[in-house]
């Protein structure tokens, strides 16, 4: 399997309500993008100034799984419209899972 982790910093100007719909939209992909076989979505405590504000853990079969699902409609457009207009920073890594 590959774990794909997806982390993002928000401009400071983000509303609290953008913040709240970017993790709504990445909620809704599992019951959307059929290759996801796991699925978690955090918000930061606050706790760190310079972490992170959201981050999505996601499981899927193999590489192809993950492009469908990078590639996926529903992705792109929480991706494009909910995520991309309002942060600052992105991270990602993709690794197999479990780890070894």
């Amino acid at each position: 399997m590959i774990r794909h982790i997806a982390m993002f910093r928000f401009a400071d100007d983000a509303t609290p309500e953008q913040r709240q719909a970017a993790a709504d939209g990445l909620r809704e992909l599992p019951d959307l993008v059929p290759s996801i076989r796991g699925f978690e979505v955090a918000v930061t405590l606050g706790i760190e100034p310079n972490g992170a504000d959201l981050c999505v853990a996601a499981l899927f079969d193999d590489e192809e799984g993950w492009r469908a699902y990078i590639d996926h409609p529903d992705h792109r457009r929480v991706a494009d419209t909910l995520i991309a207009p309002y942060r600052i920073e992105r991270s990602t890594i993709q690794h197999a899972y479990p780890v070894e």
